[in-house]
């Protein structure tokens, strides 16, 4: 016998509707709270902590990966610009002139003498610098202002290939690095095919001229020469810039001389060529008119325009 009235039926089918609806409101409202909560990680950048060590062995720690860089070097503001992160750029050097768009970045003065005032209002989350050791007296200025510092220094090719992977990591652009870097290393491969391994001519870089001053094997330019299909005669100095003699460059006898120069300035050239042809005019390089002038923004910087200096040097052989 059914002890419950129709009327009171209802009631019954009522509120177990209200208690299912309620629950399944409370489920939805807890869905919804921790799903927040995890996008609120996800997103909260003091939970993204980001690492990475510079060429001077210093782990850089960020609490987030950076989204506002200063550049303090012509080469790494070219690598930014070449893996498509200029939108992070928020200051560069007086040098940083290349691509032309760098000009329009706020100037935080050059390598040497830096406005660090400037830099300091720009607020940066990191400040890549091309220096050799801490003890660099910018780096000291830098990390006593509590700056976050991370230093490139090149020595060869592979340190071009290597600031451009890490500067993909640092600005989460690792596709566009590797392709720039595949790229870079497709034409090299291709360069290195056409060297024959035999009587590769010699040749004499000439870094300055008063006093005379040459670039030795354990320098990038050395490997400018090397992808070039020449030989530099003074590859096995101990020194990356030694000091040398116009005597001993006779006794070497390069075939090319290279001659890296402000190419605007044409009354110094004119006055470094006419040295050169007089001091070293019994060698196959002057006899055969082979000093090669380079502008010396595209031979010092070590970026990514690296095998336009090859293709510059090789057009001109």
């Amino acid at each position: 016998q059914c002890l419950i009235h129709g009327s009171q039926k209802e009631e019954v089918k009522n509120l177990i509707k209200h208690k299912v609806r309620s629950c399944l409101l409370i489920v939805i409202i807890s869905f919804l709270f921790a799903l927040s909560a995890c996008n609120k990680e996800e997103i909260n950048p003091t939970h993204t902590e980001f690492r990475i060590t510079d060429d001077i062995g210093e782990e850089v720690v960020l609490s987030f990966p950076p989204r506002r860089l200063v550049s303090m070097a012509p080469n790494i503001t070219e690598a930014l610009y070449a893996i498509g992160a200029d939108s992070l750029l928020v200051g560069v050097t007086t040098f940083c002139t290349y691509p032309p768009q760098a000009g329009e970045k706020t100037k935080i003065g050059d390598y040497i003498n830096p406005d660090y005032e400037t830099i300091t209002a720009l607020k940066p989350d990191l400040i890549l610098l091309n220096v050799e050791s801490k003890s660099n007296p910018t780096y000291q200025a830098l990390e006593n202002l509590g700056l976050p510092i991370f230093v490139v220094n090149i020595d060869d090719y592979k340190g071009v290939m290597k600031m451009i992977d890490n500067l993909g990591k640092i600005t989460i652009r690792n596709d566009k690095a590797k392709s720039l870097i595949d790229s870079l290393n497709s034409v090299r491969d291709s360069y290195q095919k056409e060297i024959s391994s035999e009587n590769i001519p010699g040749a004499f870089v000439i870094i300055s001229t008063n006093p005379l001053m040459t670039a030795s094997g354990k320098t990038f330019i050395n490997d400018i020469i090397k992808m070039s299909g020449l030989n530099n005669i003074y590859s096995s100095e101990q020194m990356e810039y030694p000091t040398i003699s116009y005597e001993d460059v006779i006794k070497k006898d390069p075939e090319y001389i290279i001659l890296p120069t402000d190419t605007i300035r044409i009354s110094s050239i004119e006055t470094n060529l006419r040295e050169i042809r007089d001091a070293l005019s019994t060698t196959k390089a002057v006899k055969n008119d082979n000093i090669l002038i380079i502008d010396a923004d595209v031979v010092f910087r070590p970026g990514p325009r690296v095998l336009e200096r090859v293709k510059l040097i090789k057009e001109r052989m």
